[in-house]
């Protein structure tokens, strides 16, 4: 897989290299670990990545053994990596006891379809989680709603009914228009 770093470093999984997109000449051979550990980063960009989940997919699925020393010393080879391309030493977020996690203020960018796109840029998937998370928040509401106001004069009842079947449609759309905004302020300022 390829991925673009800062919109001009070539992070290619393959061949483990780290070239600058203008440069070939500039390429950095990361080790197998280094490697697989940038990947886990990338994966799951401006995510964090907890100390466990690297110690399984960096080097006991390989057949190797984790340590915090490991993880420590190629987190600091691949920061140094990263800093001689001109990027910030702080491009790669140490979590205290928790684990590490990609910069999301640096852009990331899968270059091919080969393989898996990194969680954060899974924008459809982002969109389908806010809709579903609209859709209980409506149903939420509405339902609150319709508790309140329950009537114990079943003409009261019946007239309501039609009132709601006729103010839900009204209600939804003004929840969702309220979403959407709030939602496209999310996405404005999301970093």
């Amino acid at each position: 897989m390829l991925y673009l770093i800062n919109n001009n470093i070539v992070f290619n999984t393959e061949d483990r290299t780290l070239v600058m997109q203008q440069d070939e000449m500039s390429a950095v051979i990361l080790s197998n670990s280094a490697n697989r550990l940038l990947y886990e980063l990338l994966y799951s960009y401006g995510q964090t990545v907890s100390r466990d989940s690297l110690f399984q997919n960096v080097w006991d699925n390989h057949g190797l053994v984790s340590s915090n020393s490991n993880l420590n010393h190629y987190i600091s080879q691949l920061r140094k990596s990263l800093v001689s391309f001109g990027l910030s030493d702080k491009v790669i977020i140490t979590i205290p006891k928790v684990g590490f996690k990609f910069s999301e203020k640096v852009p990331v960018m899968l270059m091919d379809d080969n393989g898996d796109t990194p969680r954060a840029e899974d924008k459809n998937e982002r969109l389908e989680s806010v809709y579903q998370e609209l859709d209980n928040l409506t149903t939420e509401i509405l339902s609150q709603t319709q508790d309140r106001t329950e009537l114990t004069d079943i003409n009261q009842q019946s007239l309501l009914s039609q009132n709601i079947a006729q103010s839900d449609d009204v209600n939804k759309k003004l929840l969702l228009s309220h979403h959407i905004k709030c939602f496209t302020l999310f996405v404005a300022f999301w970093p």
